[in-house]
């Protein structure tokens, strides 16, 4: 005698399954139809479950697969293309000027000397873009002179001077140039570096 096959899970999933399939038995005859046996009153047997199961697992294995693939090619091309996460997200967001680097490491400065970073700025629009002013977190940086602009498509160096005074120990300078861009109102760079 044929016995129902106990379907994991709560009475509506089993009542679902049902109204679907039939009541699913361990064994009885069956005919092919289109690749997978079923009982004639339309219901499936226990390994025809399971081989069910097993293909939609693969096909949901293979899709995961696909799609990090792709991901990981799209992560390569803009790291080709762009520089950088970073810098990709900018473009995506729509941010006409994007940099070469959002922080850079002037690396260990001596007390009392200083040091010049160079950031690479970009403009991604057909339009020029002007960079108005600039805030800073210390009077230890100091900018090129202001306002610049940079020409639709374009790019130019900015230079940004830090003096390393008295202080010691891990620093950390952010610098905020304002924009007059409809879409970037401002552009955030940091400094990085120790004094010993």
């Amino acid at each position: 005698m044929d016995a129902p096959l106990d379907v994991p899970g709560s009475s509506p999933f089993k009542r679902l399954l049902r109204s679907t399939c039939g009541t699913i038995k361990r064994s009885a005859p069956r005919e092919p139809l289109g690749g997978i046996s079923v009982r004639m009153d339309g219901a499936l047997t226990k390994n025809e479950f399971a081989d069910i199961r097993r293909k939609r697992l693969s096909w949901s294995v293979m899709t995961l697969i696909f799609t990090n693939v792709g991901l990981l090619a799209l992560a390569v091309a803009a790291w080709y293309s762009f520089g950088g996460i970073s810098q990709t997200l900018a473009y995506l967001r729509g941010d006409p000027l994007i940099t070469d680097a959002y922080a850079r490491s002037v690396g260990t400065i001596e007390r009392g000397s200083n040091q010049e970073i160079v950031f690479k700025i970009s403009n991604h629009s057909t339009r020029p873009v002007k960079i108005l002013g600039a805030k800073t977190s210390c009077s230890c940086v100091h900018l090129d002179s202001l306002p610049l602009t940079v020409l639709g498509e374009g790019s130019l160096p900015f230079r940004i001077r830090f003096y390393a005074g008295v202080r010691q120990g891990k620093v950390v300078e952010n610098v905020r140039l304002f924009v007059d861009h409809p879409s970037q109102r401002r552009l955030d760079l940091t400094i990085k570096g120790y004094i010993p």
